[in-house]
């Protein structure tokens, strides 16, 4: 088979990270896989050679709507700009690639999430079969939507689907009409040189890490509230934060003026691998998780996972065996679990064992052949409806 797979990102995100975890094990041999981008990245360019793949094609735009944050009247002028250039530049590169995928002989189009349509609309104007691989909450998580969801909704009614989690599928199969879908968490791969010294609190100190887009809904304001609560209660903690985002000014001025001098913002990381080993507790603050990628490194490289009890996230903990639970309405829950974490170190420490060998099992296992046998039954189902 040949497979085109669309990507809404050119960066290392979750979503393609995700997609190279599963194609390190897919059968290139029997199959070709073609990659689209939106832009060139040499980082993710060349996670992609070592995962095998050869054919790499870029250049297109992604089209959302940011409507859900608060725009100044600039921005949203300047938003306006962008999506009706991106729209028509779109319209050129679209032809571009269309003739690319033609020469590659492609029997069926993957689109990397489910805020990209370009492969949706390329697989149409081809007459080949279309699968979203929908791996985000859009409003509730990004705060993003599609700009046009009339034609979103025609396009769901014209494709396959694979929803990363539970909690993905009931969203949206209320909402859209597939033709048929599937429920398939994610491949995340597990490094096993990694090597972690650092015993919990080994120095007195709970170094903490929360890793993630700087966006209202990932709760990254109780986090630093929890610190601030802790500084209080005299406990020895420090915070770092990884990532970037819309509010990150907001919540550097927040630290700023309450003289938080143990939170560290350290921006976008390439390796959060090596930062975990100096680490004892991870955050997974956010209020809609998809999945939880971070947090199922967290419970991977031994860092003690503590999680808001919405979304996927308690789907990936299991309260006081792989992690802890905490309420999101309840005031200084976090602050009382952190503070349970750190007066039972040996429970700590029996819940990061448990959650390692956990999670390996569950996730750290080939989907390839899963998604290749989609391929192959919706491939085999469309030829029977044309012979029909």
């Amino acid at each position: 088979m040949n497979i085109a797979i669309f990507c809404h990102d050119f960066k290392s995100s979750g979503a393609n990270l995700s997609l190279v975890d599963w194609l390190k094990d897919a059968d290139k041999e029997k199959n070709n896989f073609i990659v689209v981008l939106p832009r060139f990245d040499k980082e993710y360019y060349v996670l992609l050679k070592n995962a095998g793949i050869n054919n790499i094609i870029v250049g297109y735009f992604m089209v959302i709507t940011k409507k859900l944050y608060k725009l100044s009247l600039i921005d949203k002028i300047k938003e306006i700009i962008k999506k009706i250039y991106a729209l028509l530049l779109n319209n050129i590169m679209y032809i571009f690639i269309q003739k690319k995928l033609k020469k590659y002989d492609v029997d069926i189009i993957h689109s990397n999430s489910f805020s990209i349509m370009a492969g949706a609309k390329i697989a149409k104007k081809m007459h080949i079969p279309h699968i979203f691989h929908v791996r985000e909450f859009m409003e509730e998580d990004h705060q993003i939507t599609h700009y046009n969801k009339k034609k979103v909704k025609n396009y769901c009614n014209e494709s396959y689907a694979i929803f990363i989690s539970d909690v993905i599928a009931n969203k949206y199969r209320k909402i859209y009409k597939f033709i048929d879908s599937i429920v398939l968490y994610n491949k995340i791969s597990y490094d096993y040189s990694y090597e972690k010294k650092r015993k919990f609190m080994e120095d007195g100190c709970c170094n903490i890490i929360m890793v993630g887009t700087l966006s209202k809904n990932k709760g990254h304001i109780d986090a630093i509230k929890c610190i601030k609560e802790l500084n209080k209660n005299n406990i020895n903690s420090k915070l770092f934060i990884c990532g970037s985002g819309p509010c990150e000014e907001n919540l550097k001025k927040f630290v700023k003026v309450n003289n938080l001098n143990n939170i560290k913002f350290l921006g976008h990381q390439n390796n959060v691998i090596d930062l975990r080993k100096n680490m004892d507790i991870a955050l997974m603050c956010s209020y809609s998780e998809a999945l939880g990628r971070v947090t199922i490194e967290a419970q991977y490289y031994e860092n003690l996972i503590i999680g808001a009890d919405c979304g996927c996230t308690p789907y990936l903990i299991d309260n006081n065996n792989t992690g802890l639970l905490y309420s999101r309405f309840k005031k200084d829950d976090l602050v009382n679990k952190i503070t349970e974490c750190i007066k039972d170190r040996k429970k700590s420490e029996k819940i990061i064992l448990n959650a390692k060998s956990i999670a390996i099992k569950r996730f750290n296992r080939d989907i390839s052949k899963d998604i290749t046998d989609m391929y192959k039954s919706i491939i085999n189902l469309e030829k029977n409806k044309i012979f029909k």
